[in-house]
C-alpha cells in the first residue's frame, strides 16, 4: 500500500527508472564514448611505451585521463540539461508523472556510473603498468598498502564528481530559466555557488564534527632492489566539511530541478 501510494504521488517505478537509466547511459550528449575511447588508446599507447620510456614513466602516466574525468562530468552534466532543452524534451517530460527532481537525478546517476567505469579503466591499467614497476624494484605487498585506503579514497573521488555535476547542471539550469543574457547569469551563478559552497562547507562542518575522519594511507618508497621497502603515513581528512558541501550540493541540486520544472511549465 505504501509503495503504490510512492508510485502514485511521484510516478517512482522501477521500470521507468530503468528505461530513463538507460536512456541516458546510452546517450551521446556527455561525449562518454570519447572520453572511454580517448582513455583506452591512451592506455594502449603507453603500452607500446614501456620499453623505451620504462616503467616508472609509463606508470605514472596511465593515471593522467583521472584528470580530464572531473572536467568531463562539469560537460556532462551541463549537457544532460541542455540537450533536454534543444531537443524540446522539457514539455513532455513535465507532462509525465515523474518529477524533474528524479529526472535529474538519473541523469545524475549515470554520469557517475559512467565516470565509475572511466576510473575503474584507468586504475587497472595503473596497476598492470606498476606491477612491471614493482618486479624491477623487487617490492611486494602493494595490495596490502593501497587497500585500506580505496574505500575512503573512493568515496572522495565520487563526491567531487557527484558535486561538479550537480554545480553544472545548476549552471545549465540558471542558462535555460533566464530569458537574457543566459550565458553570462550562467557563469555568475557558477562562480557564486562554487565561492557560497566553499563558506557553506566550513561552517557546515562544525554540525559534523562528530563524524569519523577518513583515513587515507600515503606511500612512498625507499630503497633500491633488493632493499626496497613501503613506507606507509597516515593522512587524515576530516569528514565534517565534506558532508557538508555534499548537503550543499544537494540543495543546489534541487533548486536547480526546481528552475527547470518552473521553466518548463511556462
Amino acid at each position: 500500500m505504501a509503495a503504490g501510494a510512492i508510485q502514485r504521488r511521484t510516478g517512482l517505478t522501477g521500470r521507468r527508472f530503468g528505461l530513463l537509466l538507460r536512456k541516458e547511459l546510452t546517450s551521446l550528449e556527455g561525449l562518454f564514448p570519447v572520453l572511454l575511447g580517448v582513455t583506452l588508446l591512451w592506455e594502449l599507447f603507453l603500452v607500446t611505451r614501456r620499453p623505451t620510456w620504462g616503467p616508472g614513466a609509463v606508470a605514472g602516466l596511465s593515471l593522467i585521463p583521472l584528470g580530464l574525468i572531473p572536467f568531463w562530468a562539469m560537460w556532462a552534466g551541463f549537457q544532460s540539461v541542455r540537450a533536454e532543452w534543444n531537443g524540446d524534451h522539457a514539455q513532455l517530460l513535465l507532462t509525465l508523472p515523474v518529477p524533474f527532481w528524479q529526472v535529474q537525478g538519473v541523469k545524475l546517476l549515470a554520469i557517475w556510473l559512467q565516470a565509475a567505469l572511466t576510473s575503474l579503466l584507468v586504475a587497472g591499467a595503473a596497476w598492470l603498468l606498476a606491477r612491471e614497476l614493482l618486479q624491477e624494484l623487487r617490492v611486494s605487498g602493494l595490495w596490502d598498502v593501497i587497500w585500506p585506503s580505496l574505500p575512503a579514497a573512493s568515496l572522495l573521488w565520487g563526491v567531487l564528481l557527484v558535486q561538479l555535476s550537480i554545480v553544472a547542471q545548476f549552471a545549465s539550469a540558471v542558462w535555460r530559466t533566464v530569458p537574457r543574457l543566459g550565458g553570462l547569469v550562467a557563469l555568475w551563478a557558477t562562480v557564486l555557488a562554487g565561492w557560497l559552497g566553499g563558506r557553506l562547507s566550513g561552517l557546515l562542518g562544525y554540525l559534523f564534527q562528530w563524524v569519523p575522519d577518513l583515513r587515507l594511507l600515503g606511500v612512498s618508497v625507499q630503497g633500491q632492489g633488493a632493499q626496497a621497502v613501503f613506507v606507509r603515513y597516515p593522512i587524515l581528512i576530516d569528514s565534517g566539511p565534506l558532508v557538508g558541501g555534499l548537503l550543499f550540493a544537494l540543495g543546489l541540486f534541487w533548486v536547480g530541478a526546481l528552475l527547470l520544472e518552473r521553466a518548463a511549465d511556462v
